[in-house]
């Protein structure tokens, strides 16, 4: 017989009702001071931005900014998180007197987070951009926001607690993202990169653009070679010696949609080695290996906690362990001892032909 059908005991009349004429009274409680520990089933949501500083690595997870190690390609680790109320699309690291700051925009927002100190994050200062924000760059104290239907926004960061905007560019496209290479700023807009002079800051002015291929997300560069996250198509390797007139080198197809890329360098075998890290969606971060960009290779990667099918019911607690019904995904099991770092133990799926089927 099925241990797990042996051992689960369903609950009897008596205790539905009583659970049904006691959940009212603790819906009912006062809930202003209860945090969200854990969870499980929802998923961590889509990778949609990363800036790599060398090894150490900053991307986003849905709306949890997540700080990693990549010391080691191949088993990287994770180092700390901040939690913010949007989902993330783009980060920057930059230095603003002598304290190393990330910019970080999602949704209509940007904030201002002090890394000095990577594993204890902190939010500096938030600001409402007032559009949907896709990207961020920065040069010196100064922050230029894609921010979609509003372009090319602009702000003074010398004071990491009160930004204060300088000037905006219509981008003409929707802007999705931005990389400064002084005194350019390229933008990815729709099917094309913008290129603007920065000069002056406060009065932005248009170069000229690049083609870059259908969904351009992001354009980052390395000495003569540029590199475009292409979304579905994957990791886009330009030859960029004549920035007027960029030659195809290389496409690289990664597992999910490329929606972000940054360059960081990592050692191997001794030798700093240069990566692209991959912002890719569903497929999470991807390093990858860039030494000879006509054969890039994947390095390593940190998947994304994918969402459990089914719907969530009722659980019954035991022992550290909750039983959870899941619809027509059937009984989960799963470890609570730690609700921080909740796992999967197993389960029984969808009863049919008389018997239940084991994950």
């Amino acid at each position: 017989m099925n241990p797990l059908r042996k051992s689960f005991v369903p609950l009897t009349g008596l205790a539905l009702l009583f659970l049904m004429m006691t959940m009212p009274a603790l819906w009912a409680q006062d809930v202003k001071n209860v945090t969200l520990v854990g969870n499980y089933g929802r998923g961590e949501g889509e990778s949609k931005s990363v800036f790599a500083a060398g090894s150490l690595v900053y991307y986003g997870i849905g709306n949890k900014l997540q700080i990693a190690s990549f010391s080691n390609p191949a088993s990287p680790l994770k180092v700390a998180s901040v939690i913010l109320p949007e989902v993330i699309e783009g980060i920057v690291r930059t230095s603003i007197s002598s304290t190393q700051y990330l910019v970080v925009v999602g949704g209509p927002k940007m904030w201002l987070i002090n890394v000095q100190n990577p594993t204890t994050p902190s939010i500096a200062a938030t600001v409402t951009i007032g559009s949907t924000c896709e990207g961020v760059a920065t040069s010196g104290t100064t922050a230029y926001v894609a921010a979609g239907g509003l372009g090319l926004q602009i702000y003074n960061i010398a004071n990491p607690a009160s930004p204060a905007k300088l000037a905006s560019i219509d981008s003409l496209e929707y802007c999705e993202s931005v990389v400064i290479a002084a005194p350019y700023a390229y933008i990815a807009a729709a099917t094309r990169s913008h290129i603007v002079n920065i000069s002056n800051p406060a009065s932005p002015v248009n170069a000229a653009f690049l083609a870059t291929g259908q969904r351009t997300a992001c354009i980052v560069f390395d000495g003569n070679f540029g590199y475009v996250a292409n979304g579905d198509s994957g990791m886009r390797i330009l030859d960029v010696t004549n920035i007027a007139a960029p030659k195809h080198v290389k496409l690289f197809d990664t597992p999910g949609r490329a929606a972000f890329v940054s360059f960081g360098a990592i050692t191997v075998g001794g030798s700093s080695t240069g990566h692209i890290f991959v912002a890719d969606r569903g497929a999470g971060l991807r390093a990858v290996n860039v030494s000879n960009v006509n054969a890039p290779a994947e390095s390593g990667s940190l998947g994304v906690l994918a969402a459990a099918p089914g719907s969530a019911f009722t659980p019954f607690i035991l022992n550290d362990k909750a039983y959870v019904a899941y619809g027509t995904a059937g009984l989960r099991i799963i470890d609570v001892a730690n609700p921080a770092n909740i796992t999967l133990l197993g389960g029984v799926g969808y009863y049919h032909a008389g018997h239940a089927e084991m994950d």
